[in-house]
């Protein structure tokens, strides 16, 4: 007769897989972690000698793998590279990625030099056949040129995609389309958003609807009016306006929430430069709403992500000249101001070991 489950010892229950499948990492997590912890120390106390590059390399692969700090892994290769590592394409690839996540994690006072070292190193990592062949690694590439302000490079390379791979989705338009209105090129940017209208209509996926194109194409057509007089301009965005929200347009144009909306699906598609595009139309359009620090700190944060740094501070200066004394914004503004210059970045790099 077999002894009933609540009487059975601890040892001798039944144990999930998944259960076992979590133990099982946690240890191998902890011991990947004492095996890195040693081989950095290890470095440490014998910085010198011809291995030092290899020995750099491998800690910044396993420093993804262990309880590091985000930017570990891009320091680490940072300094492999100062050290004499060759850094093939893998390596430039692996390294833009750490470099990203090291911006990601960094929160409001991340180290802008990590976008600089990721686009280069993503241009570097394209030389290779590996990453030269697929599309995935030039849109890559490209979003962070964009994210470094280097606009001009992100839409060479997103051209790039479009017509090297004869890439006609609707996301690679609208990329298009949001550097080139990052960059002024209205009449390019409007040719971009027709192009991503057709490939929702021939059934691409997209997280923005055409409602979002016209209204991103209303706008373009806005910008352009004001900056040519032109009054063709002006008629085709009032159009297209319509064709985005319908016969309540104008209502709803003087309201906060289909710019919110759209801004929201920009964001899943990972265009924040058109995301940022409508959250300003938010802040200006909706009196009641531009008159709150949130709206501009928001609008601020996407100008950032966008690589927008410029037209980032001036939406933060609104936040605070909404209300000076909001925590949030002076919270944010100090962290920036810390931020640039990036010394930290550069402080910590020079702090490791001397090959």
């Amino acid at each position: 007769m077999s002894t009933p489950l609540r009487q059975q010892s601890p040892a001798s229950r039944p144990v999930s897989p998944e259960r076992v499948a979590s133990l099982w990492t946690s240890l191998r997590g902890h011991a990947t972690h004492e095996a890195w912890t040693a081989q950095l120390a290890a470095l440490y106390a014998e910085p010198r000698g011809p291995d030092v590059p290899r020995r750099l390399a491998a800690l910044a692969r396993m420093a993804p793998s262990v309880s590091a700090a985000p930017s570990s892994a891009a320091l680490l290769m940072e300094r492999a590279l100062a050290a004499g590592h060759d850094g093939g394409s893998a390596f430039q690839k692996r390294r833009a990625e750490a470099h990203l996540e090291a911006w990601r994690g960094g929160g409001n006072g991340a180290d802008t030099q990590h976008l600089t070292l990721a686009a280069e190193a993503w241009l570097l990592a394209l030389r290779g056949l590996e990453n030269a062949s697929l599309s995935e690694a030039w849109l890559a590439c490209a979003n962070a040129l964009s994210a470094a302000g280097q606009h001009n490079r992100a839409l060479a390379t997103i051209e790039t995609v479009r017509n090297k791979f004869a890439d006609g989705s609707a996301s690679s338009a609208l990329k298009s389309a949001a550097a080139r209105l990052a960059l002024g090129q209205y009449e390019g940017a409007l040719g971009a958003l027709a192009d991503a209208q057709a490939a929702m209509h021939a059934g691409a996926a997209s997280a923005l609807t055409t409602a979002d194109a016209n209204l991103a194409a209303a706008v373009c057509h806005e910008m352009w009016g004001a900056e040519t007089g032109s009054p063709a301009s002006v008629s085709a965005a009032a159009a297209l306006f319509s064709a985005a929200l319908g016969e309540r347009a104008a209502e709803a144009l003087e309201t906060a929430a289909p710019w919110l909306d759209a801004a929201d699906r920009a964001s899943r598609a990972a265009l924040p430069a058109l995301r940022a595009v409508f959250l300003e139309q938010a802040a200006e359009r909706d009196r009641v709403y531009g008159r709150t620090p949130t709206a501009w700190l928001r609008l601020a944060k996407a100008r950032r992500q966008a690589g927008q740094f410029g037209a980032a501070d001036a939406a933060l200066s609104r936040s605070l000249d909404v209300d000076p004394s909001k925590a949030e914004p002076l919270a944010v503004a100090v962290a920036w101001a810390g931020a640039e210059g990036c010394v930290r970045c550069r402080c910590r790099v020079s702090a490791l070991p001397a090959p």
